[in-house]
């Protein structure tokens, strides 16, 4: 998990410069009207970091998948993305995870790093992130057959 790269990213926060990321158009429909507030966007060291705010109630599966999809089309130029899910404005812009209601606010994150060929996403429905770590859900994006499900099956069938 990169629960690590969110506390990073919110700990840097402060130092990091503001970065205007090439953007994509995004041509798909059901992408069109994925809505997401983009609360910080900056360049920390090669990796683009995002911090988002949707509503609690598109804090789900599907939702997220088409989050992750339209950050993958809109800033399909970049190869390695972390954006943190929040679901408070104000603490999409100024994260600060010393404070119990930043932390509260952070319901996952999405993680794509093209040269690993890793992209997922990572959540939990209730409050705070890092403190619930076994209520985590874990929705691996990448179709690879080396990953997951998939790898499990060949390994099988190799025997």
């Amino acid at each position: 998990m990169c629960g690590l790269c969110i506390f990073a990213i919110g700990a840097v926060a402060a130092v990091g410069q503001q970065d205007n990321a090439t953007k994509c158009s995004v041509k798909e429909r059901e992408l069109k009207h994925t809505e997401f507030y983009t609360g910080r966007l900056e360049r920390i060291e090669g990796v683009l970091a995002l911090q988002i705010s949707i509503s609690d109630s598109r804090v789900n599966e599907n939702h997220l998948k088409l989050i992750a999809k339209k950050i993958k089309a809109t800033f399909c130029k970049e190869d390695n993305i972390v954006a943190s899910i929040f679901v408070n404005k104000a603490t999409s812009r100024n994260f600060n995870p010393s404070f119990n209601e930043a932390r509260d606010a952070l319901r996952g994150e999405y993680v794509l790093k093209k040269d690993k060929h890793e992209e997922y996403i990572s959540f939990v429905t209730i409050p705070d992130y890092f403190g619930n770590s076994k209520a985590r859900v874990r929705i691996d994006l990448n179709h690879q057959p080396g990953n997951g499900v998939e790898a499990a099956i060949m390994r099988l069938l190799e025997r």
